[in-house]
């Protein structure tokens, strides 16, 4: 029989959690502003991968300089930093 430990039944929680904010994360930004409700539009506001999917959008057209390029550029370096800088926050705590 294998053992588990509480951290792995906390873990199975949050997992099962996150689940749904995984796909309005995920998937959301990738939907034309037609095809998603109300609520999904408001999600996808929030989400800074969404302006990064609309630079990747307008890059596609041929727009370089377009405003929309510019936003997802900031867009996508401010969530790489924040991406390090918790990766670096959690290895730090490990050490």
């Amino acid at each position: 029989m294998i053992q588990t430990n509480g951290l792995t039944k906390h873990l199975t929680i949050i997992i099962s959690m996150v689940r749904p904010l995984v796909f309005l994360g995920l998937f959301a930004p990738l939907l034309p502003d037609v095809e998603g409700g109300s609520a999904l539009q408001t999600a996808a506001k929030f989400n800074p991968l969404t302006y990064v999917v609309d630079a990747e959008r307008a890059l596609f057209n041929g727009d370089i300089w377009a405003s929309t390029t510019v936003t997802g550029a900031v867009s996508a370096v401010l969530v790489a930093a924040l991406g390090l800088a918790v990766g670096v926050r959690a290895m730090q705590k490990d050490a």
